[in-house]
């Protein structure tokens, strides 16, 4: 083999070596987290109310729980808060019509962020935008605890977190973009397990919440709907919670024109796959949410008369 063929092979080991441990670490890694806004900064979330004192929730270790586009979760010890912390947006490239993740090569982030430096920062942007209207105007429904986007100098914590690893990491929480959250219980696998055991009245309270909490999303505009019942919505007991609150922009947050209707029709077709999956496990129930969802448009056509 030649002098080229050698650098390449080596080349391609390498890409393919890196590639392969950022599968197995779930590509966990202190430089690829979103850093939050400077000391000062507009973002700055210190000030906001908290429901739980901060050291109840800091001071405390929290293990891995799970990976999501948006962010990474950890469970606290006690088991009643989930912490996450955030990691930027890559789009995706589109090569022939296709999706391909590009992020797992050897410093494509960094070479994404030095190129694209503008658009990196307004999708910045648009996130923490999205998680200031989560807890000043959606903080109920998602039982958000603690909102931290800026660097501070208050905390004077260390955030202790397992890794996808199981490896400890400490983390200076002054210098961390990070939330914390009440845990909830699985949306689909609380609502099957009622419906298992026969508990109709409560998944049918449970159906009409969730369509209410959609209808919220409309009222305060935010104009992008939801598929993802399975997996962005839980339970506290028996109340419904949204987990992900990455989405919560508005028409000017996203720089569009405001919309001169309230299209509640859209919570039809943003609730197909739930509607779908209630028909398998219970028509009755299927039904019954699909009339709640009638009952709501109509309702809103008598509020808002065109």
């Amino acid at each position: 083999m030649g002098k080229t063929g050698k650098i390449l092979s080596c080349t391609l080991g390498f890409i393919a070596l890196s590639m392969i441990c950022k599968t197995l670490t779930l590509d966990f890694d202190d430089k690829n987290l979103q850093k939050p806004a400077p000391i000062g900064s507009s973002w700055d979330t210190s000030k906001l109310p908290t429901s739980t004192p901060l050291p109840e929730m800091l001071n405390q270790p929290y293990h891995f729980l799970g990976k999501g586009h948006q962010a990474f979760a950890f469970l606290s010890e006690d088991g009643n808060y989930v912490l996450k912390l955030f990691k930027p947006h890559y789009p995706h490239l589109k090569i022939f019509g296709y999706k391909v993740d590009f992020t797992p090569i050897p410093f494509a982030k960094s070479l994404y962020r030095f190129l694209e430096q503008e658009k990196f920062q307004k999708k910045t942007d648009k996130d923490f935008r999205s998680y200031i209207n989560a807890f000043s105007l959606f903080k109920e429904e998602s039982q958000l605890e603690y909102l931290h986007l800026a660097t501070t100098s208050n905390l004077n914590t260390v955030l202790q977190i397992s890794d996808p690893m199981n490896n400890p990491r400490h983390f200076d929480a002054d210098k961390t973009c990070f939330l914390i959250q009440r845990r909830v219980d699985p949306f689909i696998l609380t609502l099957g397990k009622w419906i298992e055991q026969g508990h109709l009245e409560q998944a049918k309270d449970a159906l009409s919440q969730m369509a209410q909490l959609l209808a919220k999303r409309i009222d305060l505009g935010f104009i992008k709907s939801t598929n993802k019942i399975y997996a962005n919505f839980g339970f506290i007991g028996s109340r419904v919670i949204q987990l992900d609150i990455g989405r919560l922009l508005t028409a000017k947050d996203r720089g569009s024109p405001p919309s001169t209707t309230q299209p509640y029709e859209v919570l039809h077709t943003s609730t197909y796959r739930l509607k779908n999956w209630l028909n398998k496990q219970s028509p009755e129930l299927s039904n019954y949410f699909t009339q709640c969802i009638d009952d709501l448009i109509a309702g809103k056509a008598i509020e808002n008369p065109s």
